[in-house]
């Protein structure tokens, strides 16, 4: 009796430590198919993505604006929770983000609106023999487990605004979209690209390993 015991307290171990499927391109929702559509997200982007891949696009400038925008995704195994609490715990991003040397919240020099807060963020990329310390003061609003989004208010670049966006797979699993446009101050766009762009992996594979992390840890 003790032997059976034993052996289904096992499996009960083995079967809670197995991790639910990403599920395949055919059987997400209507919902998170059309937001994929709208991230420009094929099925052959997709397909790449559940094999842990991190796929960047190279996207067109706002006509607004100067610099270079690109996207990075990722999917992550992790409650909608788990993946929300990382992409907005700015205290948290220099313990695991590449080039992020500094992040906190300051007061703000005008009355905020409920969901924004003024951050401090110095960053440092290193790209060959290029480096670059960049000091930024940012204006992020967020938007409950869909988005969170910031703008320059001051600081080393001319332009930078972007998003973490989240897309719902399913309980156990969000497509994870990191979206910028960044013009670095004193430096040509290929520059500025070279230093953001090649990050940009790393950027998403980072958020990903800190996510599951803190999930696995609950």
């Amino acid at each position: 009796m003790n032997k059976i015991i034993l052996m289904m307290l096992a499996i009960l171990s083995i079967t809670s430590i197995v991790r639910a499927e990403a599920p395949p391109w055919k059987e997400i929702s209507a919902e998170a198919m059309k937001e994929c559509v709208s991230e420009n997200i094929t099925k052959e982007i997709y397909d790449k993505l559940i094999k842990r891949q991190v796929v960047v696009q190279k996207r067109p400038t706002p006509s607004t604006m100067t610099g270079v925008h690109v996207a990075g995704f990722g999917i992550i195994n992790a409650n909608i929770d788990k993946t929300w609490e990382g992409i907005t715990e700015c205290v948290n991003l220099p313990r695991f983000m590449p080039s992020m040397v500094d992040c906190h919240e300051i007061k703000a020099t005008r009355p905020l609106i409920i969901n924004e807060k003024w951050t401090y963020n110095e960053l440092k990329f290193t790209f060959g023999p290029i480096s670059k310390t960049i000091k930024i003061i940012e204006d992020v609003k967020w938007y409950p487990k869909k988005k969170s989004t910031w703008e320059r208010v001051s600081g080393d670049t001319k332009v930078n605004v972007g998003s973490w966006r989240i897309i719902r797979l399913n309980d156990a699993y969000q497509l994870l979209i990191y979206d910028t446009v960044t013009d670095v101050e004193g430096v040509p766009d290929w520059v500025s690209g070279a230093l953001t762009g090649s990050n940009l992996p790393a950027t998403v594979n980072a958020m990903r390993n800190w996510i599951e992390e803190a999930h696995l840890r609950k």
